[in-house]
């Protein structure tokens, strides 16, 4: 099972993790993927059930044809009792939050063990599906030969349909899992990044290798938006590192080019994790980020039984990710898109201030100029409704998934808790004259009153159904720090209303039963 949702009461370790579940909804056992099963990258599943070992044992890698030299998973577990004479082999999927789209795009069965192939030839290998089947509609049906124990007829088919090679294409984006193809290439070099060799960034992959002992699973401290595994190193100089690794196939690379050419078009900032530097090699594509020893704001806002934030750090966090957002939307030499701003993107250096990180999703444009329609890309609970609607990124959809963030630092609430939207809590404390009720809990009244203020209102500026009413980020700083007066927020979180090409309004409806709709903000 590869799980992208924790559910606490089924004991799971966390929303991305690969586990086996044999005959029970409680897992037998369960590990770290080692991949990002939410990125929206295509990841193949090598799974391999031994019989007279009674051992299984699952790998995953964005690559099709490289095997991790480590398996994600492996379990000693007797199968045998869940197997039939005859019996069906297939693919099933559900998900615990939002919307899912899970796509099994092709996969291939092979048995072995035998005494002769006469008998792995009984169930041929299923063509794969075609590449718009959202779904496989209905099991195969695979007959096992009568004269095996049970241990080879689990052989034949965990070992053999699942033991094969299984192309997993997950893509969990957005409220909505939109499903890419592009055009692969079985025999590709990497593209030629730039001509120039010389370039100030250009790192050594053999120190970086060194740097990471060659990327060595204990050094992995994380897994980027984009499926990038990212690693702690230390280089010559004894400067600590974090290493970002893509695979240089697609859409790796493509992740790889967006991030760097956002990195190189806009000078340092310090609210800006730190590039150091990049290389690449036949099989790899690395960036090399300044290490920040306090991790993520989300790990710093959610851990439970950690200390908890103080409010001077909250409050220096929200302003820290305005002035980056400012700096890339107004201040580059062109306008730099975040489309991914949520609190596990923001990093804490060691003097726990703020920096905005993971520019795997972004986009660079030119001032004036208007963004192309693309498949919305981002974190369920931070994106825009009319970007979701068109799937046209501009610095308001990056202005709303500020806004999330900052009320999720003020409030200590994940954007989407207990069935309740964030947004929508704090709106309705705000009707009722009571916004600083919405204050973290935890922190027990230890806040400035009207920073707290400042920033669960600019929050819901910044969330504004209708995007033409959202704040740009210079004055969102200006309102955070004081020197300019708050828009005005509505009692009521207003409706929005939706233009289509043709002028004509329509609604749809939303969790609130609410008519909605969308202009655009281009």
């Amino acid at each position: 099972m590869l799980d992208t949702h924790r559910d606490v009461a089924l004991r799971d370790p966390d929303g991305n993790h690969v586990a086996l579940d044999a005959g029970s909804i409680f897992s037998v056992a369960s590990a770290s993927p080692g991949v990002d099963l939410k990125a929206g990258v295509p990841i193949t599943a090598w799974i391999e059930y031994r019989a007279p070992r009674r051992r299984l044992r699952a790998w995953l890698s964005y690559s099709s044809s490289r095997k991790p030299d480590k398996a994600a998973l492996s379990v000693d577990v007797d199968l045998s009792g869940l197997l039939l004479t005859y019996m069906y082999a297939g693919f099933s999927a559900s998900n615990g939050e939002g919307a899912a789209l899970h796509v099994v795009e092709s996969w291939t069965f092979r048995t072995f063990g035998f005494p002769n192939t006469s008998h792995a030839s009984a169930s041929p290998i299923p063509s794969p599906p075609p590449k718009d089947q959202a779904s496989l509609k209905s099991p195969l049906p695979l007959p096992l030969p009568k004269n095996h124990h049970h241990h080879n007829l689990f052989y034949t088919v965990l070992g053999g349909a699942l033991g094969g090679v299984v192309l997993l294409v997950l893509v969990v984006i957005s409220s909505i899992l939109w499903i890419r193809h592009p055009k692969r290439r079985t025999s590709e070099k990497p593209a030629v990044l730039f001509d120039d060799k010389n370039f100030r960034g250009m790192l050594s992959m053999e120190v970086v290798r060194a740097a990471t002992k060659d990327f060595g699973s204990e050094n992995v401290i994380g897994i980027g938006g984009s499926g990038a595994i990212v690693f702690q190193g230390v280089l010559p100089s004894g400067s600590r590192v974090a290493v970002k690794r893509f695979q240089a196939m697609w859409p790796c690379s493509k992740a790889f080019l967006s991030e760097l050419r956002a990195m190189l078009d806009c000078p340092h900032d310090p609210n800006l994790v730190p590039l150091l530097g990049w290389c690449s090699s036949e099989h790899d594509l690395v960036l090399v980020y300044e290490f920040m020893p306090n991790g993520n704001l989300d790990s710093a806002l959610h851990t439970k039984g950690g200390a908890i934030l103080p409010w001077e750090a909250r409050f220096g966090a929200v302003l820290g990710v305005a002035s980056a957002l400012t700096f890339l939307h107004d201040e580059c030499e062109h306008r730099i898109l975040h489309r991914d701003v949520k609190s596990s993107n923001v990093l804490l250096d060691a003097d726990f201030n703020a920096r905005l990180g993971d520019f795997g999703l972004a986009r660079v444009v030119s001032h004036g100029g208007v963004p192309l329609a693309t498949q919305p890309a981002g974190t369920l609970g931070y994106l825009a409704p009319e970007y979701v609607h068109s799937g046209v990124a501009s610095e308001r959809s990056d202005v709303y998934s500020f806004g999330v963030l900052a009320l999720e630092v003020a409030t200590g609430r994940r954007p989407t808790e207990k069935g309740t939207a964030v947004v929508d809590w704090v709106w309705s404390l705000w009707g009722r004259r009571r916004l600083v009720d919405a204050a973290d809990q935890r922190l027990q009244g230890r806040f400035v009153a009207e920073e707290m203020r400042r920033v669960l209102l600019v929050g819901l500026c910044c969330v504004h159904p209708d995007c033409r009413k959202r704040p740009g980020m210079r004055r969102v700083v200006r309102m955070l720090d004081g020197s300019a007066p708050m828009t005005l927020v509505p009692d009521k979180k207003p409706p929005v209303v939706l233009k289509s090409p043709l002028n004509q309004t329509s609604s749809v409806n939303t969790m609130d039963t609410m008519n909605t709709a969308f202009y655009s903000c281009r």
